[in-house]
């Protein structure tokens, strides 16, 4: 497996767990955490990097694509715009 780390724009589906059915949009790394944007919510979620790790390696976390470029954008507007309203 290669070097497990979300690139701007993936999306995961949460296949197992308290968030199953969630899909996670990455946005950015802060400190030693992953920020997503959890759709269909728009709900800022951090997960730690061990969590995200845990995650793909058990496969809890299912990558399912990298959005369009404006999509991205979308999600971090609206990112910011709840983590900023919190």
């Amino acid at each position: 497996m290669s070097s497990i780390k979300p690139v701007r724009g993936n999306i995961y589906a949460v296949t197992s767990g308290d968030y199953t059915g969630k899909n996670l949009v990455y946005i950015n790394k802060t400190n030693d955490s992953y920020n997503f944007l959890d759709l269909p919510d728009n709900k800022p979620m951090s997960l730690t990097v061990d969590q995200f790790k845990t995650g793909i390696s058990h496969q809890i976390l299912d990558l399912i694509e990298t959005l369009p470029e404006d999509i991205t954008q979308e999600c971090i507007q609206q990112y910011e715009k709840n983590i900023n309203n919190r």
